[in-house]
């Protein structure tokens, strides 16, 4: 599989692709339909790529390879979440179930509207407190930053799911 891991120090880097105008403004119509941004999209189009050739190769493990792909890709953006502790807190004050993740979709998107800014000063992290950092990335830091938590929030409840697959029938198939 194709480094489909990633390091916790790992930072995202730009990527240029050509496309036709009259295909942008569609894109950026479902990016704003979907409350997402570009770099959103197009970061989960290419996990799912990624994942999808990873358990192509091994069809007769699929669902054991799609299960450590879910739990490498959780474990590695822990580390990237500078405000994990406060999304938990909010993710279960909203009803989020932390041992199956069984809701998930509702609760993250409930939970977008309220994470966009931190509450007060206390729920800030190193980058949040300096100010240089914030004059240039203020938006995106928080954007990013919860990105990650939806993303670990999503390899998550898919974990479960084919952790329950595997309970029920140990060779995968």
């Amino acid at each position: 599989m194709n480094d489909q891991k990633t390091s916790s120090t790992e930072k995202p880097k730009p990527v240029a692709i050509l496309v036709y105008p009259s295909r942008i403004k569609e894109f950026d119509a479902v990016c704003r339909r979907k409350g997402r941004s570009r770099s959103d999209v197009v970061r989960r189009l290419m996990d799912d790529l990624v994942a999808r050739d990873g358990s192509d190769q091994n069809k007769d493990d699929d669902v054991a390879v799609k299960l450590e792909w879910h739990a490498s890709r959780a474990e590695n953006l822990v580390p990237q979440i500078h405000h994990m502790d406060r999304y938990m807190k909010k993710y279960r004050e909203l009803g989020g179930d932390t041992e199956e993740f069984s809701n998930a979709d509702k609760i993250i998107q409930e939970l977008r509207l309220i994470a966009a800014e931190p509450s007060d000063r206390e729920d800030c992290c190193d980058q949040c407190h300096d100010e240089t950092f914030m004059a240039v990335v203020s938006g995106s830091h928080l954007e990013l930053d919860y990105t990650f938590f939806e993303d670990y929030v999503l390899a998550m409840k898919e974990y479960q799911r084919l952790k329950r697959i595997m309970d029920l029938n140990p060779r995968g198939h």
